[in-house]
């Protein structure tokens, strides 16, 4: 694993082996070490608000579902009957009293305890009925509604784990507060793609390639002076990179691309609309003061949240997106669209309209995304070349939006864990 990256900071020369991208034996570490012992989001509390909710998740290849039970605690169980192992949870969402097994009609309750077993008398006397309950991971934990699931032995809180991003995240997750709170909408994005996972990590978290892959998307919206026309003219600019301990980073953006600025600038939003928004503006100068709810009204951000995490609030909605490999050369994006709960149905179709425009599986930006890291990945297959470079900004005194500073943080993270040994798993206490 030692050869993987090439860091000389004494050069600024940042290389990472392609063979990490490419091969199911790095993978296999990645699910021994990385996976299993990181926090790894399942679902948003939104989307089980009332007792008997669930949803059905994978994460890090492991089938699960969340669930509020009838006393409104939330869980997170292994999608498998303590019996003879088939799913319990076969749909999707819902909502359900009790869970019951299709192979033998086992039932547990929505806290996973026993309720029922056909012929329960023919089993000797001595059964730990208690112990077959469903099993959950050994830790469960919620950050302003966002639910993490941890496979490892121990591990620090959830709350410490995102400490170093937390500032960030409550930026967002505060500015809905004058309108209700977020809720997940319904739907969500779901497609794969022939890569590695790291490409969409790095991509997701990479601007130096948006004004080349994304040309198409520029000339829809217009060229950066009709925008910058548009705009409020008491606005700064300012686009900088954050790397952040644990392998979180990603980038700011101060406002040209957010959705005032592009709506004024096309001129597409009518008058109500604007003044709408100014009206929730100073909603959040009211709460949280001008200059902290400047920064939640017109700064985009996106951030990874270690490992496989992006948490993007910009122009075009607020989203999170689980990146999950397959397999070595395959991925699954699963991204879900939140909104205040009390927005008006005029912004709320605006905001669906610039989510499908942009990172929607049919808009502007994804396919363009997708195309370009399939293209990284058959590249890989030329051979010739060992190693990627990811040099870029290794000298800039402020890491700029298209540096990547933020990638290499990554990566040293990945490599850290890597060659740390084998996680332990661990399970929760029995329901």
């Amino acid at each position: 694993m030692e050869r993987l990256i090439y860091d000389d900071s004494d050069r600024g020369i940042f290389r990472v082996h392609r063979s990490s991208m490419t091969s199911p034996d790095v993978l296999k570490l990645e699910n021994e070490r990385l996976f299993a012992r990181s926090w790894l989001y399942v679902a948003h509390e939104s989307e089980i608000a009332e007792p008997g909710a669930f949803r059905r998740r994978t994460v890090a290849g492991r089938p699960m579902f969340a669930v509020r039970d009838l006393q409104g605690q939330i869980h997170v169980f292994f999608n498998t009957c303590p019996h003879r192992g088939a799913m319990i949870c076969r749909q999707d969402a819902g909502t359900a009293r009790s869970f019951q097994c299709f192979y033998h009609a086992w039932t547990f309750d929505t806290a996973g305890a026993i309720a029922g077993i056909p012929d329960r008398d023919s089993y000797p006397p001595g059964m730990d009925w208690k112990n077959l309950g469903l099993r959950s991971p050994a830790y469960v934990e919620s950050y302003r509604g966002l639910i993490f699931i941890n496979l490892a032995q121990q591990c620090e809180s959830l709350a410490d784990y995102l400490s170093p991003v937390r500032t960030l995240i409550d930026l967002t997750m505060d500015s809905a507060d004058v309108l209700g709170g977020w809720e997940v909408l319904a739907g969500s994005s779901q497609y794969r793609f022939k890569a590695n996972w790291k490409l969409m990590i790095e991509n997701s978290i990479d601007n130096y390639h948006f004004d080349t892959v994304h040309e198409t998307y520029k000339q829809y919206i217009g060229n950066d002076n009709k925008r910058l026309g548009g705009m409020r003219k008491d606005l700064k600019e300012e686009r900088i990179g954050f790397a952040h301990p644990k392998g979180h980073g990603g980038f700011s953006m101060w406002p040209s691309r957010t959705a005032r600025a592009l709506a004024l600038a096309a001129e597409t939003w009518s008058a109500a609309e604007c003044a709408e928004i100014d009206a929730v503006r100073t909603k959040l100068f009211e709460r949280f003061g001008e200059e902290r709810g400047l920064v939640m009204a017109e700064q985009s951000r996106s951030i990874l949240i270690f490992p496989n995490l992006l948490f993007q609030d910009s122009g075009t909605g607020f989203r999170v997106r689980q990146i999950e490999p397959v397999d070595a050369e395959l991925t699954e994006v699963r991204q879900w669209e939140l909104a205040p709960r009390d927005e008006s149905l005029l912004l709320r179709r605006r905001r669906l309209e610039g989510a499908r425009a942009f990172l929607g599986p049919g808009g502007f930006a994804s396919p363009d995304d997708v195309e370009a890291v399939e293209s990284c990945q058959m590249g890989f297959r030329a051979g010739g070349v060992e190693w990627s470079d990811i040099s870029r900004g290794t000298r800039s005194a402020v890491p700029k939006d298209t540096d990547e500073h933020q990638i290499r943080n990554f990566w040293r993270e990945w490599q850290a864990q890597l060659d740390t040994p084998q996680a332990t798993f661990a399970l929760g206490a029995a329901s």
